[in-house]
């Protein structure tokens, strides 16, 4: 069963210059820039061009908009970024060096800072200031 509109006046509206309707229909997420001017988007890393760095993009949040082509666009503030994906970096995978292990102690706790330091070696104090050449009562200084 089909009604008739009740005013048959087309009711759609053109579309205005300020209207995006490709990134209106994007998936659209934040992300944050990192200091070397990347950002990270479904596992790859994208660089902003170096004629779009501007002050305060360093950090800064940007929308990133995922269109329906699947192209991506970047945007900071009201304008547009330009990025481009890096090229992963082939790394050999290094192997991680063995760590030797730690010798025991058994019986002994804490830090060994005083290991070679033997009062029964030491002069006495009175020894000491005796052989300085202080006398007691006489003014140091």
């Amino acid at each position: 069963m089909t009604v008739e509109a009740a005013n048959a006046d087309d009711a759609h509206r053109p579309l205005d210059k300020s209207h995006n309707l490709a990134a209106s229909l994007s998936h659209v997420e934040t992300r944050q820039v990192r200091d070397d001017y990347t950002l990270r988007w479904d596992g790859k890393l994208y660089q902003i061009e170096r004629r779009a760095v501007t002050t305060g993009l360093r950090r800064a949040d940007v929308r990133v908009e995922e269109r329906l082509d699947g192209s991506l666009a970047v945007r900071h503030g009201e304008r547009y970024v330009p990025v481009s994906e890096c090229a992963a970096a082939d790394q050999p995978k290094a192997a991680r060096p063995v760590k030797a292990a730690k010798p025991h102690r058994a019986g002994r706790r804490g830090s060994n800072w005083n290991k070679n330091f033997e009062l029964k070696k030491a002069p006495k104090i009175w020894q000491a200031a005796q052989g300085s050449g202080h006398r007691r009562g006489e003014d140091i200084g």
